[in-house]
């Protein structure tokens, strides 16, 4: 659901550019599929996210890699239902 909201949030701020700007070749640039841009930011943070697996507490995790700095971390089964996996794992 979250992700949802935060595709429809994107469709409707490019429509927002989209339909301000007047120029016909800046329309044609402006890109309105919320998953293109998506998968774009998924590209763009790739060479910088760096995530290794670690079992705490009986649990798996993603770990977020720094190193050095602060520790990110991030349960697996809640990234894989963020995903719309649901209980698969």
């Amino acid at each position: 659901m979250l992700l949802l909201q935060a595709f429809a949030y994107i469709k409707h701020v490019q429509l927002e550019k989209y339909h301000k700007e007047s120029d016909a070749d800046k329309k044609a640039a402006i890109i309105l599929d919320p998953f293109t841009i998506f998968h774009q930011a998924i590209e763009n943070g790739k060479p910088t996210l760096i995530t290794m697996k670690v079992r705490k507490s009986g649990q798996k995790l993603l770990v977020h890699n720094t190193g050095g700095l602060s520790v990110y971390v991030f349960p697996v089964g809640f990234i894989i239902k963020l995903l719309g996996f649901g209980n698969s794992i």
